[in-house]
């Protein structure tokens, strides 16, 4: 892929057109979230915008899951507390901390001297906990700090009182293979804390699709278990154009609407491909990796995990890049 076309795949992703904010303290808690893994509704109180977190356990997670967004969090944390923002956990109780099933943007009173010499580098408030360290010196230790948190594909970065702090490639780091989507949440982490103007957006709109509009060159290419060689991506193309996708293999054309549907999770489209009589609306998951888009989808219309795609029967996956 040349630089300049680079620049202008990556530009799309950076900027995209996004969605509008939600502010998920706009309602009672049990609207939008959940007590999870042993947190208690007595330990949480949400009053005119402020939520206040007891010394406890588990954590406030939404019911809703996120896949590519932003989100806004303005926390305190008392002397020696602790706590984080989970990103990306996927359902289900599990023995397993949401850090290691999701991931987490750590917050903690890392000045307090029961700390001192004991950190790792990526334990620091700001940090992407286990995957990447976050620049110190921008937490102004008890008094209120604002977390800028971007999740975008693979990507993950945090802002930390205006200032870029951590970012990592997912696939290039210890947290490979989690999930791209899920819920997102508040820590309890026996300290207590305080939140307040937590809200999110979504970055993947039917907007966002014109901003990736184009005629773009297969990278590489997988059909089950068979990765397709140089002479078979060189046949290949794709264009997406007008809330259409265009597959180009060989000469032949197959054309489908993009659609999204309500009740799929986040970054999975539906490719409405009209067949005879019959109308196929095949779940495609869309997102950016580092060298381009991923297109990942079955023939038999399952739905695409969360999780890295199956390479079993009836798989495919496309890496695109290098747009015309």
């Amino acid at each position: 892929m040349n630089a300049a076309c680079l620049l202008s795949l990556l530009a799309c992703f950076q900027n995209p057109v996004e969605g509008e904010w939600v502010n998920l303290f706009a309602d009672t808690l049990e609207s939008r979230f959940e007590f999870r893994d042993g947190a208690v509704a007595t330990d949480w109180s949400l009053k005119s915008g402020i939520l206040d977190c007891k010394p406890g356990k588990g954590w406030l997670g939404t019911k809703k899951p996120y896949g590519d967004f932003e989100m806004e969090v303005e926390w305190k944390l008392p002397a020696n507390g602790n706590s984080g923002v989970f990103l990306r956990v996927p359902e289900g109780p599990s023995k397993e901390s949401p850090s290691k099933r999701g991931a987490e943007i750590q917050i903690l009173d890392d000045e307090a001297s029961i700390h001192k010499g004991k950190l790792k580098d990526w334990q620091y408030s700001g940090s992407i906990y286990s995957a990447a360290a976050a620049r110190q010196g921008l937490v102004r230790h008890g008094e209120w700090n604002t977390f800028l948190i971007r999740a975008q594909g693979t990507r993950i970065s945090v802002t930390v009182n205006g200032v870029a702090a951590a970012s990592v490639d997912v696939d290039q780091s210890p947290l490979k293979g989690r999930p791209l989507w899920g819920a997102v949440g508040l820590q309890n982490h026996g300290s207590g804390g305080t939140f307040r103007n937590v809200r999110i957006r979504e970055l993947q709109t039917s907007k966002w699709l014109e901003t990736i509009s184009g005629s773009y060159k297969v990278l590489q290419a997988r059909r089950s278990n068979r990765q397709i060689d140089e002479t078979g991506l060189a046949k290949m193309a794709v264009k997406i154009e007008a809330g259409k996708l265009i597959l180009i293999d060989a000469g032949h054309q197959e054309s489908g609407k993009i659609e999204k549907d309500a009740t799929d999770p986040p970054s999975v489209w539906r490719i409405v491909f009209p067949h005879g009589t019959v109308t196929k609306r095949i779940p495609t998951r869309i997102i950016s990796r580092q060298g381009g888009i991923e297109l990942g989808w079955s023939k038999d219309e399952k739905m695409p995990p969360a999780e890295d795609l199956p390479e079993g029967p009836g798989w495919a996956r496309l890496l695109i890049g290098d747009r015309k």
